[in-house]
């Protein structure tokens, strides 16, 4: 089992962050605002997300003994859930983070925001959907345009990652919802290292540091190399283009591929016909990692969200995309992760 693509994945990102001046909290803070007035620049057309019924059935892990032997001691799966949902657009579920009211917000890689009600960690049925928007309050439709990926919400934005027309988009869904337009707040290159990026292969992974800094895995790889970019959400403030230096490259095994990160958490993926799904994932920088392989009950897991719930649970949930397969399922697991 290639556990060391973990540890290599561990080691500091510090010297990636790439800034035009110096981070400081009010720049940060000015530069979001600007961001939400742009993305909200109709209050008026203000609208709610359309409701949802999401159904939620239980599903189990594997077996005790499978998953004993799977599990570190300090991981426990809570639960797990096939999701379901009437309207035909529910699927392709990527990226995903908890919001401040401890919903779940995940993207489709149809270009569709989707929320995903939770009570006691748990979905509740409750969902809502909306489309994204371009800049122009437009929906996003071209599969060349809305081809999302990754998600990360921070500060009262959500920004979501683009593969095919590679760039992060920053929206205000708190300040007017439905009507929130996509703000182009960075440009990824076309080539890394003098080769094309495959449209397929660009910015899976999506987090934003607690100190804000936007930080980017590529499912991409060169030579076994993953690229991860750092860069602070104030030096954005000045131009939306990527230094080149800002690019740094992690190992990665083969045939994993990056696709989730969040907070000390990284999601790994790959897939054949023989051995079908399997995911590695990492927390606490390698020192706690675990593969989800056959028998278990796994799928096309592509989104990660580290959280901390008000009673001091660390919890990980991971969600798959189905592809819109009927032979692949929306999977939503959560672990619970201790100190013991």
């Amino acid at each position: 089992m290639p556990l060391r693509i973990l540890k290599m994945l561990s080691i500091s990102m510090t010297a990636l962050i790439i800034s035009t001046h110096p981070v400081v909290a009010d720049d940060t803070a000015e530069y979001l605002d600007q961001i939400k007035q742009k993305s909200c620049a109709k209050k008026s057309d203000s609208f709610p997300f359309a409701s949802l019924d999401i159904t939620a059935t239980p599903v189990a892990l594997g077996d005790e003994a499978e998953i004993k032997a799977t599990l570190p001691h300090n991981v426990k799966f809570l639960n797990g859930w096939h999701l379901t949902a009437p309207d035909s657009r529910f699927g392709g579920l990527s990226g995903i983070d908890r919001l401040p009211n401890g919903d779940l917000m995940a993207v489709s890689d149809q270009g569709t925001i989707f929320v995903i009600g939770l009570t006691d960690n748990a979905p509740n049925g409750r969902g809502a959907m909306t489309p994204l928007l371009d800049h122009r309050g437009q929906q996003v439709g071209r599969k060349m345009d809305s081809d999302s990926e990754g998600l990360v919400y921070h500060d009262g934005l959500v920004f979501i990652s683009f593969e095919r027309d590679h760039r992060v988009l920053a929206y205000d869904f708190f300040g007017c919802k439905s009507a929130a337009r996509g703000i182009k707040i960075l440009d990824f290159p076309r080539k890394i290292s003098g080769k094309k990026i495959p449209n397929n292969s660009g910015a899976e992974a999506l987090d934003i540091s607690t100190d804000g800094h936007l930080i980017s895995g590529f499912e991409f790889e060169l030579e076994g190399k993953a690229p991860i970019v750092t860069i602070a959400l104030s030096a954005l403030a000045n131009t939306d283009k990527l230094p080149k230096n800002s690019i740094s490259f992690k190992p990665v095994d083969e045939p994993y591929s990056l696709v989730g990160l969040s907070k000390s958490a990284a999601l790994l993926r790959t897939y054949d016909p023989k051995t079908g799904n399997r995911n590695i994932i990492q927390v606490d920088k390698g020192q706690t990692e675990f593969t989800l392989q056959p028998p278990l009950a796994v799928d096309n897991f592509e989104g990660i969200t580290e959280v901390t719930t008000p009673e001091g649970q660390r919890l990980i949930y991971i969600i798959s995309d189905d592809n819109f397969s009927g032979r692949q399922r929306t999977l939503l697991h959560v672990f619970e992760i201790t100190d013991e």
